[in-house]
């Protein structure tokens, strides 16, 4: 499957519009991910909205020097109870979420967020590095309901091409993809310890 494409001024421009939407200002950071939701919603999956199970989102990794695409995942693979934690599976809201250099069960590279207050502290990440999910019974279901807390919202690989996304609530990038590990090495280049990932709806183009 091809890479998303965009071109960079676009992504510059919807990244720091959802930036200043969330509250935040000033420019963006050095290093940062425009996360696209619903990517390629008309072209691919079952349906023409937003598939979940599916890489149909799109990441873009900005730095000063070069914007990386990538085929991804922002939404959990599957709707409905998961037994694993007792709640509906979870999708991670639009907004700006902060998420640094770790592992996932076990596994690097990754990026994570924060376990819980404390650690978001220790980071300087804002809102006690709480995400806002939504807790999904179905795609249109009266029973889904917001929560705001440290659900392990992480980054890190699924299986792919194009589904296998391997995930409960988690934002993921096919096997084998670069993606991650070039975060991680841009994160170390300029000098910032935290990612922030700007979730947004799409299509964009």
């Amino acid at each position: 499957m091809n890479l998303p494409k965009a071109p960079v001024s676009l992504i510059k421009t919807l990244a720091l519009e959802a930036w200043l939407k969330d509250g935040n200002t000033g420019p963006l950071p050095k290093v940062y991910n425009l996360a696209v939701r619903g990517y390629r919603a008309e072209s691919m999956g079952p349906t023409k909205e937003n598939d979940f199970g599916y890489f149909d989102d799109a990441f873009f990794l900005v730095t000063p020097e070069w914007m990386l695409p990538a085929n991804a995942n922002t939404d959990p693979s599957r709707l409905g109870w998961n037994e694993g934690v007792g709640k509906p599976y979870g999708m991670l809201k639009p907004g700006v979420w902060w998420m640094y250099s770790g592992a996932h069960k076990g596994r690097k590279p990754a990026l994570r967020q924060a376990d819980d207050a404390e650690v978001a502290k220790q980071l300087g990440i804002p809102h006690e590095g709480k995400f806002h999910i939504r807790r999904m019974w179905g795609r249109d279901d009266p029973r889904n309901y917001d929560e705001w807390g440290h659900q392990q919202v992480n980054l890190h690989f699924g299986r792919g091409p194009i589904t296998g996304t391997s995930s409960w609530l988690c934002l993921t990038v096919p096997e084998g993809s670069p993606w991650i590990q070039e975060a991680v090495n841009a994160l170390k280049k300029y000098g910032q310890k935290l990612l922030p990932n700007i979730l947004i709806e799409g299509p964009i183009i």
